[in-house]
């Protein structure tokens, strides 16, 4: 689905029923795994890998790992890449916008990530754990802001909001976290903007 700016309502890109797990922007380019329409499996591996989109989501791409990985978080920045792998539990980093990965060690359970804008080895993880942080590529990482949450940068701010709603707010370090407020019940999605948050909840 797309949402044109002055339109009221969202409308579907195409007639494709892929179940989609993960989907990030990149500039023009989307990215997304997950798992083919159920109308055209024949044939077909039934976890897509990496797939791309140059054209707004009307035709896809595949980019690498095809039936090796189903991503169920994904985020981007620049040329950098990180995904959640459930089929081995494992976080994926790519530096070339999804061609070649590695496995990153340290953090599991990962249900959210959120790339720095402005620098691309600080990454946010919510995991089953709670929310950690590298600002090392994943060589190394650290607690930083309570329950597990998903999680969001801003170019101001880092943000994260855990099941109960509560929204956390944060540095662009990530080193400086405080409660500042609630939502109505848990986010299935939220987007840093450049005056706050924009968060949507589950049915």
């Amino acid at each position: 689905w797309k949402h044109i700016e002055g339109q009221t309502q969202a409308e579907p890109i195409g007639d494709s029923r892929r179940d989609v797990m993960a989907l990030t922007a990149l500039g023009n380019r989307l990215l997304s795994s997950g798992h083919p329409d159920p109308r055209d499996r024949k044939g077909q591996q039934s976890n897509v890998g990496i797939i791309e989109s140059l054209d707004q989501g009307k035709s896809w791409q595949r980019v690498a790992l095809a039936g090796k990985v189903d991503i169920h978080a994904i985020a981007a920045a620049a040329k950098t890449v990180y995904g959640y792998d459930i089929v081995k539990n494992r976080l994926l980093g790519s530096d070339d916008i999804g061609r070649t990965w590695r496995t990153i060690q340290g953090v599991t359970s990962v249900t959210s990530l959120a790339i720095s804008p402005t620098n691309t080895s600080h990454v946010l993880a919510g995991t089953d754990q709670g929310v950690k942080q590298t600002t090392d590529a994943g060589r190394s990482w650290q607690p930083a802001s309570g329950p597990n949450g998903i999680v969001a940068f801003g170019r101001r701010n880092a943000w994260s909001i855990d099941r109960r709603g509560r929204v956390r707010r944060a540095d662009p370090s990530g080193t400086r976290w405080q409660t500042i407020g609630s939502v109505p019940g848990p986010p299935a999605a939220i987007t840093a903007t450049t005056n706050g948050l924009i968060v949507a909840l589950e049915d």
